[in-house]
């Protein structure tokens, strides 16, 4: 083979073992990973809002992805579940109980969503 070739095969062949070295060493990097804002609608089926908060703990103290906030929307839950609502709020700084009405407005001050009338 030709000199120049055989620099052109080496050349690409290191290209792609950087390229391959960054797509699966890179990427799981935490601070390449965008942070998330997760989304609850809380209704007054305790078994469900339990296995919800339960993910969510576990997202949250085990680092499965970099959750910023963490919205409860409260859609007519009854006592008990607002009180786990409540004690997962305590736990969790960066989790807030609204009202279905409250979230339009704070949306639009999380994602700059203008409302036309």
């Amino acid at each position: 083979m030709d000199k120049p070739i055989i620099i052109s095969l080496v050349i690409l062949a290191v290209i792609t073992a950087v390229e391959f070295l960054c797509l699966y060493l890179c990427r799981k990097s935490p601070e390449r990973r965008p942070p998330l804002t997760a989304v609850v609608p809380v209704f007054s089926d305790e078994e469900v809002l339990a296995k919800s908060l339960s993910h969510l703990r576990d997202v949250m103290l085990y680092g499965g992805a970099p959750i910023e906030k963490i919205i409860l929307i409260d859609y007519s839950s009854d006592e008990r579940c607002k009180a786990q609502c409540e004690g997962f709020c305590r736990d969790f700084n960066e989790a807030l109980v609204i009202s279905p009405e409250e979230l339009e407005k704070i949306l639009a001050e999380m994602f700059a969503i203008g409302r036309e009338k």
